[in-house]
């Protein structure tokens, strides 16, 4: 015979169990893990055959799929003032196609000597999102003279 006692039993392992399905389906919705970050390097390459001129290449490595490098800012380093020694614009050459970018231009030193005797340079590239959003990344710095 069927009781009131065996109906609450029944109740509370079916609550149980919709409490357990609830519990795995969120623990599915946990966040995804983070992309990884994206980055960028600055390199300076004296032109072996012209000394007045450098090669500066900015490489930036994507942390995921959709990114584009649109352009750069060099910065001589100083203690109170960071100096805008100048800025490549946005670039149209080429789309970006894979998970790294690079960008380097032909400049003369005197544009990068930013100080009396060694120069601190370094780089800001900017980096749109595919969601529009824009990123500024900050590269390493290259302590180097360049007064010649």
């Amino acid at each position: 015979m069927w009781s009131s006692r065996n109906a609450r039993a029944v109740r509370a392992v079916r609550r149980w169990l919709l409490l357990a399905t609830a519990g795995a389906a969120i623990a599915t919705l946990a966040p995804a893990p983070a992309t990884a970050a994206t980055t960028c390097s600055l390199d300076i390459i004296r032109n072996p055959s012209n000394f007045t001129l450098n090669n500066i290449r900015v490489d930036c490595v994507f942390g995921e799929i959709g990114m584009e490098f649109t352009s750069f800012t060099l910065y001589g380093s100083d203690t109170w003032y960071n100096d805008t020694l100048f800025s490549v614009g946005r670039f149209v050459d080429s789309p970006t196609t894979g998970p790294t970018r690079i960008e380097d231009r032909d400049v003369n030193g005197f544009h990068l000597d930013e100080d009396w005797g060694k120069d601190e340079v370094f780089a800001k590239a900017r980096v749109v999102r595919s969601n529009g959003q824009v990123l500024s990344i900050t590269t390493n710095m290259i302590v180097r003279e360049f007064s010649y």
